[in-house]
């Protein structure tokens, strides 16, 4: 459920930022999931291995491909609440361009105006009131 077992309260968001190096070799770590995941799927479909064999790592890609999507959706929920990056306007191009692609149905402007409108219901998403 990503719930912690942690019984320490939570951090507040400007506790929690990092260095832009930090997040984007984060990211690149989901990306390089992707892409490899995308090569090896398509050489496993292409080899002479066993239709079990084929299925077993077939699932543990897939395994690896959600885990990292759910990753990228953590942290594209906390950069956009302000929770990674200092500068705001870095951290809304990040979820915009970089990291929204992978894991939204929806444009992120409009993935914000749901968040906002049916989950905070309050104005402050994304600036500097934003907790």
């Amino acid at each position: 459920t990503g719930k912690s077992l942690n019984d320490r309260p939570p951090r507040r968001p400007k506790d929690t930022l990092l260095k832009p190096w930090q997040l984007y070799l984060h990211i690149s770590w989901g990306y390089a999931v992707f892409f490899l995941a995308v090569i090896y799927g398509q050489q496993l479909l292409a080899s002479q291995q066993p239709l079990w064999l084929k299925c077993l790592l077939g699932a543990l890609i897939m395994c690896l491909v959600v885990n990292r999507q759910r990753g990228f959706l953590h942290t594209f929920h906390y950069t956009t609440h302000g929770a990674s990056l200092e500068n705001k306007a870095l951290a809304r191009f990040t979820c915009k361009w970089i990291l929204s692609i992978p894991i939204l149905h929806t444009p992120r402007d409009e993935y914000v105006k749901l968040h906002v409108n049916e989950h905070h219901s309050v104005r402050t998403f994304n600036t500097e009131h934003d907790v």
